[in-house]
C-alpha cells in the first residue's frame, strides 16, 4: 500500500503517461543506446594485424603468392593474400606442428596470438610466437608486435614420403 501511494505522488499525468511508462520507456532507450555502442565497437573490431601483414607483403615482398598455400587457423590471411588456405590442425608440441606442415605441404604458415594459438600448448607458443628466434624449418617474412602475428615461409619445403597403393613415393618440393 505504501509503495502504491508513493508512486501516485509522482504520477506525471502527461497524456495519461504514468511514471511506470516513463521509466519503461527510459530503460528501453538506454538499452537501445548501449546495444548500439556495443554493435558499433564490434563492427569496427577487425583483424588489423592481418591487413598490416598484407600491406607489408604487397609493398616489400617480391615473391608472388597466387597459387601458393598458407596454413593458418582462420582463412582471413589466405583471402587477403590470394592464397590457398590450409586449416591448421591442433598440435600438442612443435614436432607435431611441423609434421602437420609437412603433411599438408604448406608454402607459408601464419600464426597469431589472438586466433591461431589460443588452444595450443605453451611449448608451441614459445617456439612459434617469437620472430627474433624463428624455428629452423621456418623463415620470418614479416611480423607485428601488438598483437603478435608472424608470417613464416617454409624453408626448402620438406622431404615428403607418401604412400599410394602400397608404393612409396619420395617428393622433394623445390622452390624456383
Amino acid at each position: 500500500m505504501f509503495f502504491l501511494e508513493f508512486l501516485e505522488k509522482f504520477n506525471l499525468k502527461l497524456s495519461n503517461l504514468k511514471l511506470f511508462g516513463l521509466i519503461l520507456f527510459s530503460l528501453i532507450l538506454l538499452n537501445f543506446y548501449n546495444s548500439y555502442l556495443i554493435a558499433k565497437e564490434d563492427i569496427n573490431k577487425v583483424p588489423v594485424e592481418i591487413l598490416t601483414v598484407r600491406d607489408f607483403v604487397e609493398k616489400n615482398y617480391k615473391e608472388k603468392f597466387y597459387g601458393k598455400s598458407i596454413m593458418a587457423r582462420k582463412p582471413h590471411i589466405a583471402y587477403y593474400l590470394n592464397m590457398q588456405f590450409i586449416a591448421m590442425p591442433y598440435s600438442e608440441n612443435y614436432s607435431e606442428f611441423i609434421q602437420n606442415v609437412k603433411y599438408n605441404n604448406a608454402d607459408y604458415v601464419f600464426v597469431s596470438e589472438n586466433e591461431g594459438l589460443i588452444s595450443s600448448t605453451e611449448n608451441l607458443k614459445k617456439n612459434l610466437l617469437f620472430a627474433e628466434s624463428p624455428p629452423d624449418e621456418l623463415e620470418v617474412v614479416t611480423s607485428t608486435t601488438n598483437p603478435v602475428t608472424i608470417l613464416y615461409k617454409v624453408k626448402n619445403r620438406f622431404l615428403l614420403t607418401t604412400v599410394q597403393n602400397n608404393c612409396y613415393f619420395i617428393v622433394l618440393a623445390v622452390e624456383m
